[in-house]
């Protein structure tokens, strides 16, 4: 595992400058590794301050770091807090050349990072909670999101009551956490859980709602 140093001021830096919604930062729980903790808040911090449009402090740009990002998705606005930092050249001026990953699908973030695929990954609290349960060696660093994301969705013309799916088929990324979430909605709403057929769709949620594939997706 290689062990990155962080130059002077870029903590600083980065914990200023991420807006835009997406859930947490993540690294591997390995004490060679704790200097990420330092870069997740610089790149966090870059990417608030370029989203909000905050006073910039001048800075001397020392070296660059090469940092590898795996998003939790595919680059949407989100995102766009991360991507304006790096192309505005913030991310530069604290010494950091930032990789973002695509992920392969919306379970493979977190499983990347474990094997050393990555330095830092984008992740939800639920997934990286069921992760650590299971024994991952993993901590959240820092946060790119204000409130929970996760909705269930319709298309127009068919809007969704959660107290009418029973026999419907919802689809989700994948991901562990969505399934508890859904079971949970449809439980408050009255409905048998097992009544719903959940299919995974992965990246394509709106293209399966669109085909109607699925009645409505989670995610």
């Amino acid at each position: 595992m290689r062990d990155i140093d962080l130059p002077n001021g870029s903590r600083r830096a980065l914990f200023r400058k991420v807006a835009s919604p997406s859930g947490v930062i993540v690294r591997r729980e390995d004490p060679m590794m704790t200097k990420l903790l330092a870069i997740a808040a610089a790149i966090a911090a870059a990417a608030t301050m370029t989203a909000c449009g905050a006073k910039q402090d001048v800075v001397t740009t020392p070296s660059p770091h090469t940092v590898r990002v795996v998003l939790d998705y595919l680059p949407n606005a989100n995102h766009v807090g991360l991507y304006t930092a790096q192309a505005t050249g913030e991310f530069a001026k604290v010494g950091l050349n930032v990789k973002f990953i695509t992920p392969s699908d919306p379970s493979a973030p977190l499983k990347l990072l474990q094997s050393g695929g990555a330095d830092l990954a984008i992740s939800y609290e639920p997934e990286l909670l069921i992760s650590r349960d299971k024994g991952a060696a993993l901590l959240s660093v820092g946060t790119i999101a204000q409130r929970p994301l996760t909705s269930l969705i319709s298309v127009n013309d068919k809007p969704v009551d959660p107290r009418k799916l029973e026999g419907a088929k919802i689809g989700t990324a994948g991901l562990p956490y969505q399934d508890a979430y859904l079971d949970q909605i449809l439980s408050a709403s009255g409905v048998d859980t097992t009544s719903v057929k959940k299919v995974n769709v992965g990246f394509d949620l709106v293209p399966a709602m669109l085909s109607r594939r699925v009645d409505a997706t989670l995610g």
